[in-house]
Formats: C-alpha cells, sequence, structure tokens
C-alpha cells in the first residue's frame, strides 16, 4: 500500500470464521457430544503395581504395635521407612511362638473399612516351631500394605483351629 506523509493506513480486520466454515473444513477436530463422550477410567489402584520383598524391609524407630498376645502366640505391627508410592504406608506383622507346642496353619488376614484399600504378601510360613530358649524360632512375618489415609485394620488370626478377630488402630 503506499504510504501517505502523515497519516498511517491499517488494514482493517480480518473477520473471523463462522461455525459453518470450520465444520465445513476437514482438518478441524470436533469436540465430542456430551451425551457420546468417553468413559472416564476407574480410580487407580494404588496398592495394585506395590511390592516390598521382605528383604528389602527398612524398619523405622517406632516402637511395635502389639496386635495380639495369648501368652503363647504374640502378634506385633511394624511401621517400615519403606515408601514405594507417596499414598503407600508399608507395614511388617510378625508372628511369634512362646509355647512349647508347635503351632500349625497360621494365618493372619487384615481389611481396612471404608474406602482405604490393603495389600496383604504371602507369609513367610504358615507354622511356627515351639519356644527354645536356646535356638528361638524363626517368627512369621508378613508385609503388609496400606493407603496413608488408612487408621485402623481389622484382622483375624486363625491357628491350630481357633479364630481370634480384632481392630488394631495405626499411628497417624
Amino acid at each position: 500500500m503506499p504510504e501517505i506523509k502523515g497519516t498511517s493506513f491499517t488494514a482493517p480486520p480480518k473477520a473471523k470464521p463462522t461455525l459453518s466454515e470450520l465444520s465445513a473444513k476437514s482438518d478441524t477436530v470436533k469436540a465430542p457430544s456430551p451425551l457420546h463422550a468417553p468413559p472416564q477410567a476407574p480410580p487407580r489402584d494404588v496398592l495394585a503395581d506395590c511390592e516390598v520383598p521382605l528383604t528389602l524391609i527398612r524398619p523405622s524407630n517406632d516402637p511395635p504395635i502389639l496386635v495380639f498376645d495369648s501368652g503363647a502366640v504374640r502378634v506385633n505391627l511394624y511401621k517400615t521407612e519403606n515408601k514405594p508410592q507417596p499414598e503407600v504406608s508399608v507395614w511388617l506383622v510378625t508372628v511369634t511362638n512362646s509355647s512349647t507346642a508347635r503351632i500349625d496353619d497360621v494365618r493372619f488376614e487384615v481389611t481396612a473399612s471404608g474406602s482405604d484399600k490393603v495389600k496383604l504378601s504371602a507369609p513367610s510360613s504358615t507354622k511356627l516351631s515351639p519356644f527354645s530358649p536356646i535356638c528361638p524360632s524363626s517368627p512369621i512375618q508378613q508385609v503388609v500394605m496400606t493407603t496413608v489415609a488408612t487408621t485402623s485394620l481389622d484382622y483375624k488370626l486363625k491357628f491350630d483351629k481357633e479364630e481370634r478377630s480384632g481392630t488394631v488402630n495405626l499411628p497417624s
């Protein structure tokens, strides 16, 4: 455009394309209709992919939580320093025998209330050898993973055709 001294010339603004012009273009992506929106993914289970082998457990300095004590069988819950994901807490359960009798078929099960999740690894054994002050028997050990928000666990302890159950409160 020729320039005229003392005045400046600006081109008129370009008109915005109309909706029909936009929809006619083949390279335009159309937004999905609310009636045909893609389904939302289900909530992610943070514990599904978490694994902490017993050999990698790092105990914390917190004292153990006594879960059960019958005089013969004792169950303790230990908090660990392990953190496979920010929203996951890792605990170690130990089951020991202070009786002179062998204890068979030991099972420890836990559940959490509401939407809290719990994952329990396989136990190191299901049998407890008799107590001996000369050669102490190995405890049964089991890794428990919970979501950080979990405040209590319901447990079931089964051994030698007995069953005990209760609730253990977790420290925050």
